[in-house]
């Protein structure tokens, strides 16, 4: 598995531009940063993405990365049971460990964290509330 590198932060992207983006970009990794973590904000993760994906095209092969800046090996263990118990679409996913040194697929399911922001492989960093207006 070839490394990832670390994404480029940016201040935010105008809701416009996400809907013009080329499908392409959604094809690739999109990390979640999350501070603390529990199963209940997963599971509304979780919910969020699967209704992204069933309402928009772009986002059918988009691969989420959950990271969980304050406990990374106890977050991967609790999000590995919620995915082995709780099946859904990101079954594909990758955990990984410090942000573009080292990928970790020891747990098949992807995961994570911080409700500050949501960010794209290729650079993007978006709000959440940009994800809310595409979706309306």
């Amino acid at each position: 598995m070839k490394n990832i590198q670390k994404p480029k932060f940016r201040p935010s992207v105008e809701p416009l531009k996400l809907q013009t983006v080329s499908a392409n970009r959604f094809q690739q990794t999109m990390f979640i940063y999350y501070d603390l973590f529990n199963v209940t904000e997963l599971h509304k993760i979780i919910t969020f993405y699967e209704s992204l994906k069933t309402q928009k095209e772009q986002f059918q092969k988009l691969q989420i990365v959950l990271i969980n800046n304050q406990n990374e090996a106890t977050s991967a263990e609790i999000a590995h049971e919620y995915f082995r118990n709780n099946p859904c679409y990101f079954d594909n996913g990758i955990f990984m460990r410090n942000l573009g040194k080292s990928v970790i697929d020891k747990f098949p399911y992807c995961y994570i964290f911080n409700n500050k922001e949501i960010l794209l492989y290729e650079g993007y960093c978006l709000d959440k509330r940009i994800f809310n207006l595409v979706l309306e």
